[in-house]
């Protein structure tokens, strides 16, 4: 897709650039007139016109590089709006397990394609040209140049064998100073109130210092190469002069070629030299266009896979079998979740509780189909996860993470999970039945409030209502929530516990991880999560008077409690 996008561009760019290259002859002809007609005749009317065309010439050829810069930065912006919505509407599909930095690599071939870097590619294909003048000037200074090139190659070959550990490793050190630094500006009040303003600074600083230290490195490879580079090319040119010079002497040549073939393998070398001199962006550029065309790949192969035929609206039925989540290709990594198999049915309420660290969450997050499993499979309605387009699967999933994470904009915005589409009426419905609808009234702008930077800041428990109130919103017929009460009080789990009775009451397939047990009450099945592998418990019958809720002691708390 991306390609398609750019191909009009592409070429509207190549061929600009073969008449830049052709108008780069202006200064060697002018030159050779001037020798040849201008001198012997000395001819003033003739000199004035000469010089009329070489200047109009040289002004089409100042409009035509203008030209090609803006085309560069216009294709630059093409390739954006071609790559990054396929990467962020990929990032929701299960089958796909796109890259997370993905968008930020896409932005760096965003930026490359816009640089000057990248327009002075096109004119490497031009080098044979202007090498083969040489050679009709003079063999021995087509062979001269030749001589150069090969030179240049050489040293463009071994700045990116030297350099690539170093810019990896620079890459690799500027990335982890840039996330301790994220990590503190999102957790400014806990800085603030633990005093480890100085600490985090030290940290970030000895991070940063590591990554200035490979950079200088990395640097240093380049600059050397560079110097190297522009040494050899103005060595040629003078090599050139004096060899032409000598060539002239000798009667082989005309004189007017020693200062024309001088610029034309100049301009030979130039185009190599800035490939030089820009390699770092270049490589950069490369190695994340790979990863950006890779996890490009994933998505076109989920849908290959997932197929063209229209499901039919799932009715709710979640199951897994045998999955499995394990950090790492190694025997000894870490497993996460192991071997569960659960099935929710429509109108079921299934509550999973376990210590922390149990593997509740990394469970939760296969169920939702936020993450995809080492092996086993997710299946809705029968079909596996990525059998669904985003979509639909989407929309019949309501999912509520352990850390929530509302996005900048309004509180209606973040309740309709940003669909253009939303009707008023639905998001006021969802934040009802969230039991949200009461304290967004006392926000400064209603469901108008924005959140975010710069926005209302909202309390733990606020945070969660609105996050349930997104999960609900579209009515889901799904839903999958993790630690919903984990920052309410007893007024909220109150709401929270007659929240899910009503959605199971119209037929949700519920499946929630707590560490509180009040849950239990209204559970139609109770599993106790302990070291990532699942174990039904029994449920108790209901107390006399109790209009459906079981007791509140139950075998898993006892569980809890003794450890």
């Amino acid at each position: 897709m991306a390609g398609a996008a750019l191909g009009g561009p592409m070429l509207v760019l190549a061929g600009f650039t073969v008449v830049t290259n052709l108008l780069m002859l202006v200064m060697p002809v002018y030159m050779t007139q001037v020798y040849d007609r201008i001198l012997p005749t000395r001819s003033i009317e003739t000199l004035a016109y000469l010089s009329l065309m070489a200047i109009a010439a040289l002004m089409l050829f100042g409009l035509i590089e203008t030209l090609r810069q803006t085309i560069a930065r216009r294709l630059a912006a093409r390739y954006e709006l071609a790559v990054l919505p396929r990467l962020i509407t990929a990032a929701d599909d299960s089958a796909a397990a796109i890259d997370p930095g993905a968008a930020a690599k896409a932005m760096t071939v965003r930026r490359f394609l816009g640089s000057g870097a990248f327009v002075n590619l096109f004119d490497l294909p031009f080098v044979p040209l202007f090498l083969g003048l040489m050679f009709l000037a003079h063999p021995l200074l087509g062979w001269l140049t030749a001589a150069g090139m090969v030179v240049l190659v050489l040293v463009t070959v071994l700045n990116e064998r030297l350099s690539a550990r170093p810019g990896a490793e620079q890459a690799r050190l500027q990335a982890a100073a840039g996330r301790s630094a994220q990590d503190v500006l999102s957790a400014q009040e806990d800085v603030r109130a633990m005093g480890m303003g100085e600490a985090m600074a030290r940290r970030w600083r000895g991070q940063a210092l590591d990554a200035a230290l490979a950079g200088e490195r990395a640097g240093a490879v380049n600059a050397r190469f560079f110097g190297l580079t522009r040494f050899v090319r103005q060595a040629l040119q003078t090599a050139a002069l004096g060899l032409g010079a000598f060539l002239v002497i000798h009667g082989d040549m005309a004189a007017s070629l020693i200062f024309a073939a001088s610029i034309v393998s100049s301009r030979a070398l130039l185009p190599i030299e800035q490939v030089v001199g820009a390699w770092k962006a270049i490589a950069e550029a490369r190695r994340a266009q790979g990863d950006v065309g890779a996890a490009l790949a994933l998505a076109d192969a989920a849908d290959a896979a997932r197929g063209r035929v229209e499901l039919p609206a799932p009715a709710g039925h979640l199951s897994a079998r045998h999955l499995r989540l394990q950090l790492g290709a190694t025997p000894d990594a870490p497993v996460l979740v192991d071997d569960v198999t659960l099935a929710v049915r429509p109108g079921e309420l299934a509550v999973i509780v376990g210590a922390s660290g149990s593997g509740k969450s990394s469970l939760i997050r296969l169920l939702a189909g936020a993450a995809s499993p080492t092996s086993g499979e997710v299946r809705l309605d029968g079909f596996r996860l990525s059998d669904w387009p985003a979509r639909t699967r989407g929309r019949a999933t309501g999912y509520m993470a352990q850390q929530t994470v509302l996005f900048e904009g309004t509180v209606a915005d973040n309740i309709a999970r940003f669909d253009r589409e939303a009707g008023d009426e639905a998001v006021v419905d969802a934040a009802r039945r969230a039991e949200a609808h009461g304290f967004i009234a006392t926000l400064p702008n209603g469901y108008n409030t924005r959140i975010g930077p710069g926005g209302v800041r909202l309390s733990g428990g606020q945070v969660q209502r609105l996050a349930l109130a997104r999960a609900l919103y579209g009515h889901p017929v799904v839903l999958v929530l993790d630690e919903p009460n984990a920052h309410l009080d007893s007024f909220g789990e109150e709401a929270l516990l007659k929240t899910l009775a009503a959605e199971r009451a119209r037929g949700r397939a519920i499946v929630v991880v707590t560490h509180r047990t009040n849950l239990l009450a209204i559970a139609d099945s109770a599993w106790l999560m302990e070291g990532g592998r699942l174990t039904p418990m029994p449920m108790p019958m209901p107390m006399p008077g109790a209009q459906g809720r079981r007791a509140q002691v139950h075998p898993i708390a006892t569980a809890l409690s003794n450890g």
